[in-house]
């Protein structure tokens, strides 16, 4: 999850993402100054997207995947949370003594052991 994701991966793996300000306004180093100033620049939401996470990249250095997975799950976006870790390796694991069950919540049984 330390590594930074590149504008392309972004694009690809939130492309489902319709909320994208709200998610920007969790995003370290994005102002809502930011947000407005892309919402007026641009009139379709892959053109916003693209600006966001450009704009994210270039003003915060330290920007990696942890804080894409906390922005998302800040924004409700739990489906695009669960996408992001697939992609990176992040399996769920059952705690000492407890099995994992369908369509149990994540924060209730599982820590996240990142596989790569």
């Amino acid at each position: 999850m330390d590594r930074k994701p590149e504008v392309s991966e972004l694009l690809e793996w939130l492309d489902e993402l319709t909320r994208w300000k709200k998610f920007g306004t969790f995003l370290p180093g994005i102002r809502p100054h930011d947000l407005d100033i892309i919402e007026d620049e641009e009139n379709r939401a892959d053109n916003r997207k693209i600006a966001l996470f450009g704009k994210w990249l270039r003003v915060y250095p330290e920007a990696n995947w942890g804080h894409v997975i906390d922005a998302l799950k800040k924004a409700n976006e739990k489906e695009l949370v669960e996408k992001v870790k697939k992609k990176l390796g992040i399996l769920p694991v059952a705690k000492a003594g407890e099995e994992m069950v369908d369509g149990q919540e994540e924060a209730d049984k599982e820590e996240m052991v990142d596989v790569n």
